[in-house]
């Protein structure tokens, strides 16, 4: 709700006169290969855009002929379709790259990055003359387009409903459909890659259209302006304003699967507008004093600044140029906008390693195997071992400026006290087996369930007991999650399994502690149902009491000077549920978070894990650091370091390796080389 509020203030404080929000669309996976033939006869399943409205979005200007658009996407291509009513079908320009607003047309605007810079524009006529063009940014802030440009491999057929320049009759209209190749839009973004589910781009669509009256048989335009219909409102006549440009979320459903849900807007956003406010008042500033401001005093900044939380602007200027910053504190994002409209963002980049502790090395082994970590560009150690351990070698990884994290199994408990003494406190099966009776899949898995005071109270315990270690970073939570009740699918033939359902004997936790816990809430205990498993209330209570364990420890966090909670938790979110009850995107304590994206565990190539690890940066919405964790067993050096790049491409703000035993002497230099590029 917080998040809706701030969004909607920032739109109306910097917008005013800009009416409207930008639009939103959920553009859905073909499929089925999409022939571009003008028909549309394969995006029926498809929804339309609203109905185009006048570009200033006054909504007295309600235009006199229907206009609206739809998009899917594929893996070679952005799909476009559009449709016009058009009484007197027109048409003029029949050369490429030639301006083609001076008939009627329609337009295409692709900002993929939405930084405002380095964006697409593709006019289309009735005859299907095409202008595809570049601008390096927008006029407003001084460019000249590339007619040069072309979009290679692209597709497009125009449908008529009538007869064009054909004043004797009247028309019905006109559709277009196009294929956009995703080699043709790359370069624009940071990654140089087509969009993951989940990921947005800013687009906007804009229909031009001129009055026309009849001369001697020929249609010639009437001495007025044109009529500007847009998708997303503008808010002036001026569709070079990208920051006005509509939402376009991608999505991995397919057409016609289900009904689709558009993804909220995301926390980066607010942050964009709020920069944006800042560009305007600083031209308007330059109007009046013929130089920028250079003072956060002089803008009044401080108001906003506040809003968001532990944010720090700084302005730099000279008479004719400035560089703004914004640093938006735990996030660890630095934002930046300059003179010419530009905004970017930054992130601290951040390496970190999965290391078991060792007892038995000496001082002096450890301070040499920190000071290699370091030179190697290691920030972090999610270090195992004792607390003993941790309290000996802190202050040596503290003299390479090595951050320490406590690694600690959680609801995995295989603590012999713990078994004699609390046998009560294990894990059920729907079978009613106790995970010590019955482990799932190996001997360790010995599992607690969390719905359990006594539980809860010994894990506050060694959080608490660890988190008063000095020096120490954080505690990094493992197994904090249920059993597997479905494996990652490359483990399935390991242990001779086809899990392509939920099965009673890798399903927990059903001690009748849960179940009446349950009941209690819901009406009935889930064992009475035919299908406990398909039951999503009794799925989300699972969730819930994980979640719970985790939450819970907000105030252990508190009382420590700036010590963080993290987990190792399942790749995104949504495999996270289905796997493991583990709902890790609800966790609000959490620093920071170390999703395992291991991607031969689940029969996938490196491109999988950019796409997993946007999935999990979008549903934070940015709120914290995520770590791609990579398995390095599976990585050639090569690999490793393509990995990197591509999670950090997708949004993280740094990986974490499994584990250090794993690293040979290659992959320590593939490794170098590529993080040394982010730092």
């Amino acid at each position: 709700m917080i998040h809706k509020i701030m969004l909607a203030c920032l739109f109306s404080c910097f917008y005013v006169l800009l009416m409207a929000q930008p639009q939103t669309y959920l553009c859905l996976q073909a499929g089925a290969d999409i022939k571009i033939d003008g028909k549309l006869e394969e995006w029926k399943d498809t929804p339309w855009t609203d109905d185009f409205i006048d570009i200033t979005g006054k909504p007295e200007l309600i235009p006199h002929l229907r206009t609206r658009a739809k998009m899917m996407w594929d893996t070679n291509y952005l799909y476009i379709a559009a449709e016009m009513e058009e009484p007197h079908l027109w048409a003029t320009v029949t050369e490429r790259d030639r301006v083609i607003y001076v008939d009627n047309d329609f337009e295409i605007f692709i900002d993929p990055d939405g930084d405002t810079h380095n964006y697409a524009e593709i006019e289309v006529n009735a005859y299907g003359t095409v202008w595809d063009l570049f601008l390096t940014r927008p006029y407003r802030d001084g460019t000249t387009p590339l007619n040069s440009y072309n979009i290679d491999g692209l597709q497009l057929a125009v449908s008529l409903v009538g007869s064009i320049n054909a004043p004797s009759d009247t028309d019905t209209g006109w559709v277009l459909e196009m294929a956009i190749p995703w080699n043709a839009l790359t370069d624009m973004t940071y990654g140089k890659r087509k969009p993951y589910p989940d990921e947005y781009w800013r687009i906007n669509f804009s229909r031009v259209h001129w009055e026309l009256d009849v001369e001697n048989g020929n249609y010639v335009k009437k001495a007025v302006p044109e009529n500007n219909w847009v998708w997303s409102p503008q808010g002036k006549v001026d569709m070079h304003m990208p920051e006005r440009w509509g939402y376009v979320f991608f999505s991995d459903m397919l057409a016609g699967q289900q009904t689709p849900v558009i993804p909220q807007i995301p926390y980066d956003e607010e942050i964009r507008i709020f920069l944006r406010s800042l560009y305007y008042t600083q031209k308007e500033f330059y109007r009046e004093h013929k130089r920028y401001a250079d003072k956060n005093e002089e803008i009044d900044t401080n108001f906003w600044v506040m809003l968001h939380f532990g944010g720090r602007l700084n302005i730099s200027a000279t008479e004719d140029q400035y560089l703004i910053t914004y640093n938006n504190g735990p996030r660890g994002n630095t934002w930046f906008i300059t003179q010419d409209g530009r905004i970017w963002k930054e992130k601290k980049i951040k390496a970190w390693i999965w290391m078991h502790g060792n007892n038995k090395l000496s001082d002096s082994a450890w301070a040499e195997t920190f000071a290699k970590l370091a030179s190697y560009g290691i920030d972090g150690i999610l270090l195992g071992g004792s607390d003993d351990l941790l309290k000996r070698v802190i202050p040596l990884a503290d003299d390479e400026n090595i951050e320490i994290q406590a690694w600690r199994w959680m609801l995995n408990c295989n603590d012999k006290q713990v078994i004699e003494e609390h046998p009560e406190w294990y894990s059920v099966s729907r079978e009613g087996y106790s995970c010590l009776e019955k482990q799932p899949y190996v001997g360790y898995y010995k599992w607690l369930c969390p719905s359990k005071e006594g539980v809860r109270e010994y894990l506050i315990s060694r959080v608490r007991e660890t988190l008063s270690i000095e020096g120490l970073s954080g505690f990094h939570m493992d197994y904090i999650r249920h059993p597997d009740v479905i494996l990652p699918r490359a483990l399935w033939e390991t242990y001779g399994l086809v899990q392509d359902h939920e099965m009673p004997e890798y399903d927990y936790c059903y001690c009748g502690h849960c179940r009446a816990d349950f009941k209690n809430e819901h009406g009935y205990d889930p064992l009475d149902l035919e299908h406990p498993d398909q039951d999503s209330a009794w799925r989300q209570y699972r969730y819930d009491i994980v979640s719970n364990i985790v939450n819970s420890l907000e105030e252990e966090l508190n009382n420590t000077d700036y010590k963080k909670l993290s987990a190792a938790v399942f790749p995104s979110p949504e495999i996270a549920r289905t796997l493991v009850r583990q709902d890790w995107d609800k966790w609000r304590s959490l620093r920071e978070v170390f999703p395992m994206i291991y991607h031969s565990f689940y029969n996938e190539d490196l491109p999988w894990i950019g796409e997993i690890t946007w999935a999990g940066v979008y549903a934070l919405n940015d709120r914290i650091p995520l770590y791609t964790g990579l398995y390095i067993p599976a990585l050639t050096p090569k690999e490793l370091s393509l990995a990197i790049m591509i999670a950090i491409d997708a949004g993280a703000s740094g990986v974490s390796l499994f584990d250090y035993n794993a690293m040979t002497d290659e992959h320590w230099e593939a490794f170098t080389n590529r993080i040394r590029k982010y730092k």
